[in-house]
């Protein structure tokens, strides 16, 4: 994640812009994670 924000550094965005757009990869990271168990929760019933 440090390399990252040494890359967009060089881009000209600001730390607080770069902190909000990382939360927003996470959060969707998280719901893929959440629909997928889904996914298998509902193979297995079948």
């Amino acid at each position: 994640m440090i390399e990252i924000k040494k890359e967009l550094k060089n881009e000209g965005v600001g730390d607080e812009d770069i902190e909000e757009g990382l939360e927003e990869e996470e959060g969707k990271e998280l719901s893929e994670d959440e629909e997928s168990s889904d996914d298998e929760e509902e193979e297995k019933s079948c």
